[in-house]
């Protein structure tokens, strides 16, 4: 389980993983990479009244103040495996 603690939106897409450079991943790669690598589900699930929503990297985004469920996977197994989300920009178009 994993907070966005943002006030505004962010494309998922725009969030890396890093881990040990041991790992198949490299230092960091994108969540797509990450999932290939079987290291971490490229999709993050929330909640929402009675069913789980699936963002996905081709076009989802995390919502301010959500909760999402994430998933390590097999291949994460002993790695000091991070998933960094840069805070959204705050300079107005």
């Amino acid at each position: 389980m994993i907070g966005y603690p943002f006030t505004k939106p962010q494309a998922l897409n725009d969030s890396v993983i890093t881990a040990p450079p041991s790992s198949s991943c490299g230092f960091q790669c994108s969540l797509d990479a990450a999932e290939t690598d079987n290291i971490f589900n490229s999709a993050l699930f929330s909640y929402y009244t009675t069913a789980y929503d699936e963002i996905d990297t081709a076009t989802g985004a995390l919502e301010p103040w959500k909760g999402y469920w994430a998933a390590a996977l097999t291949n994460s197994s002993g790695t000091d495996l991070k998933l960094w989300i840069p805070q959204p920009s705050t300079v107005l178009p």
